[in-house]
């Protein structure tokens, strides 16, 4: 929906009634870049607009016209636009916004596993079933028992000492995102 208040226009995108069209003109001998937006039947946003390429229109009829006479404009809208997409778009927990917390610098205590190493943590199905005896780490064979339940363990995952004395698997590229080595 396009709607005139006051001294400003409200697009509304959410019914798939507004349609979006960009392009260029030639004005005053300048290539000049355009955004339109006008009304349509309302469809599954993200559709086709009625306007198809190529289509000579008159762009005194749009509601709505966007002209960018330098690449640089359009870079402002566009980081405009995504600023008001993250904005809108942060999670919510009970009508809160999503707060943003640093992890604590904890030292914990690691070691990364191969398959047929022993480490205390880590359950080899193939004890409790012969049909396991032929798999390998990466058909799920080697699990931990964690806090939140079972939790896989592959060949080249880190095991890591919970700050309560847990156990739980890391992947090596998260692992190594994460955490660095201390002496």
């Amino acid at each position: 929906m396009i709607k005139q208040e006051h001294n400003h226009v409200i697009l509304e995108f959410g019914t798939g009634d507004i349609g979006l069209n960009a392009g260029s003109i030639t004005k005053d001998n300048e290539v000049v870049g355009i955004i339109v937006f006008y009304n349509q039947e309302p469809r599954e946003i993200g559709l086709p607009g009625d306007i198809k390429a190529g289509t000579e229109v008159d762009l005194n009829s749009f509601p709505v016209l966007m002209e960018f006479s330098k690449k640089e404009s359009v870079d402002v809208i566009i980081k405009a636009l995504q600023e008001v997409k993250q904005s809108m778009s942060q999670e919510t927990n009970g009508g809160e916004s999503m707060k943003r917390y640093r992890k604590k610098p904890v030292i914990i205590e690691a070691v990364q596993w191969k398959e047929g190493d022993t480490h205390p943590a880590v359950m080899d199905r193939a004890l409790l079933s012969e049909e396991w005896c032929y798999n390998n780490s990466s058909d799920g064979r080697y699990y931990i028992n964690t806090l939140e339940g079972e939790h896989i363990v592959k060949d080249g995952d880190y095991i890591i000492k919970g700050v309560k004395g847990e156990h739980y698997p890391c992947k090596p590229d998260i692992f190594e995102m994460t955490y660095e080595k201390v002496e």
